[in-house]
């Protein structure tokens, strides 16, 4: 799923694992100053729930928790 295409959801998603397996890689390339400021509590959530579900390739993990722990700092 491409970020943007994330971004435009409203509220409860239904997403394929390869869906999420896509939108982690594709978040995991970006900082928390690319998130739309509307945006960040949305993919706070959706990072939240996928790293603490351990959906996420260990290979993007570091880039994931980064990338929540700026958007939890504002940066």
């Amino acid at each position: 799923m491409l970020v943007s295409k994330f971004l435009a959801l409203d509220g409860e998603m239904r997403v394929s694992p390869d869906e999420v397996q896509q939108l982690n890689r594709n978040l995991s390339a970006l900082t928390a100053t690319e998130i739309p400021r509307k945006k960040v509590e949305q993919v706070q959530d959706y990072l939240i729930a996928v790293l603490n579900f351990g959906s996420v390739d260990p290979q993007i993990r570091p880039a994931l928790e980064k990338l929540a722990s700026d958007l939890q700092e504002g940066r």
